[in-house]
């Protein structure tokens, strides 16, 4: 918290870690226009595996995402010390993990229906464009409980199909 760095030449300063998962650690950054959500993986660049990590990023950051419920990435960044990371936006406020709101919030029956058809029309959606989410957890969809809208972040898991979800 507090620390300077640099994304892709701008300068911004670490407001908090937001979270950490099995191979990166995601931080909420603010930059002189906005604010984003930077996602450091934990490894440095230095293999075949990492190569086809980053090109599957770089063809995500070209396309559109399938819809609105996506927090797609936005930008690779290249870190000094070798880590491959990738901007992405924020989650809005009001929005929760699944997790949390299921089991610490609480939302009634009738609103969690309502956040799984907006769930279901994100993954319709998305296997319109032949794609798959190869890392669905509680932890990984947001909620809005008082819109039921849904957004979905670690976007990079997603993959064309048939397509290997190896990538770290």
């Amino acid at each position: 918290k507090g620390n300077t760095v640099l994304l892709n030449g701008m300068k911004g300063e670490v407001i908090s870690a937001l979270g950490s998962g099995n191979f990166a650690d995601v931080y909420q950054v603010k930059l002189p226009s906005c604010q984003v959500a930077p996602k450091v993986f934990r490894s440095p660049k230095k293999d075949r595996v990492d190569d086809r990590h980053r090109a599957r990023l770089l063809r995500m950051i070209r396309q559109k995402p399938p819809s609105g419920s996506f927090i797609w990435p936005k930008a690779i960044v290249d870190m000094p010390d070798g880590k491959l990371a990738y901007v992405m936006p924020l989650v809005p406020q009001g929005f929760y993990s699944l997790e949390k709101l299921f089991f610490d919030i609480g939302v009634p029956m009738t609103g969690r229906l309502k956040m799984m058809v907006s769930l279901c029309g994100a993954f319709q959606a998305l296997h319109k464009q032949n794609k798959a989410y190869v890392d669905l957890s509680l932890t990984n969809i947001f909620a809005s409980p008082d819109q039921y809208s849904v957004l979905l972040i670690d976007c990079e898991s997603i993959i064309d199909a048939g397509e290997s979800n190896s990538i770290l």
